[in-house]
């Protein structure tokens, strides 16, 4: 688990494309609940939330506050949730259904967290000790030893059968607990990583797109276009020009 916070300076609302990693992630926002925008409507689900994983965007209503969160790694849903990845996949939990009145307290505790000489630091302790708190070391098991064995290296260019193959496991049995500890199919997943190998050539301006399709796996330059356009929402010409330094953030012009 790895964690930030972030505070945000005074600025209008904006909406931005939210781009997938492949990873689960807690935030908590000290200010206006998350919005995610859905058919046009605005769907506000809280203040703390738990992001499943994904393979495309989504759209949010970004509205500027302090806020801390962790990028979870595979099967942290499972030792700090008590349920398998895949069932909080594509979309948002508010953290009250998962830890009832903890995730309140917690709330509160980052709220008092900001009147200390160092909030930052403060955020980042008190959700340590809360995530610290709910963990539960999984017991011993093969099927996770092997796909924990398959994560630890994974090729996103390699075959499926040759990463189930590898973490000793039935076709079918790699698949479930890889989608239990991830929350994607690892077809899914490796796709996911292709997209952001592209996206951190395209974050360099002087290497073409033709360049970017070679270097990232894909196909031709066609199937890069399509797939870059159907996960980041905009083309890769417009993700490169809206660029600003955050990798998986495009801001919406107006």
């Amino acid at each position: 688990m790895s964690a930030e916070a972030a505070t945000a300076t005074a600025m209008a609302t904006r909406r931005e494309h939210v781009l997938p990693t492949g990873s689960m992630h807690l935030a908590v926002r000290l200010g206006p609940p998350l919005g995610i925008v859905e058919g046009g409507a605005i769907a506000w689900i809280g203040s703390a939330v738990v992001g499943g994983a994904r393979d495309t965007h989504y759209v949010k209503e970004a509205v500027p506050c302090v806020s801390v969160g962790a990028q979870l790694s595979p099967f942290a849903s499972l030792a700090l949730f008590g349920v398998p990845a895949h069932e909080l996949a594509d979309r948002h939990t508010p953290l009250e259904s998962l830890w009832g009145a903890s995730a309140r307290s917690l709330v509160d505790e980052l709220h008092a967290s900001l009147r200390c000489a160092d909030p930052a630091e403060a955020l980042l302790d008190a959700l340590d000790r809360a995530l610290l708190s709910r963990f539960r070391v999984l017991a011993a098991s093969g099927p996770r030893d092997g796909v924990r064995s398959v994560l630890a290296s994974f090729d996103p260019a390699v075959a499926v059968a040759v990463h189930a193959a590898r973490s000793g496991l039935s076709h079918r049995a790699f698949v479930e607990h890889f989608r239990a500890a991830v929350g994607l199919a690892p077809k899914a997943y490796a796709s996911v990583l292709r997209f952001q190998r592209a996206l951190d050539s395209l974050a360099r301006p002087r290497i073409t797109h033709a360049e970017i399709a070679l270097a990232a796996g894909y196909a031709d330059q066609a199937h890069y276009c399509r797939d870059v356009a159907r996960r980041a929402g905009v083309s890769p010409s417009a993700y490169r020009a809206a660029f600003v330094g955050v990798k998986n953030h495009v801001v919406l012009a107006g």
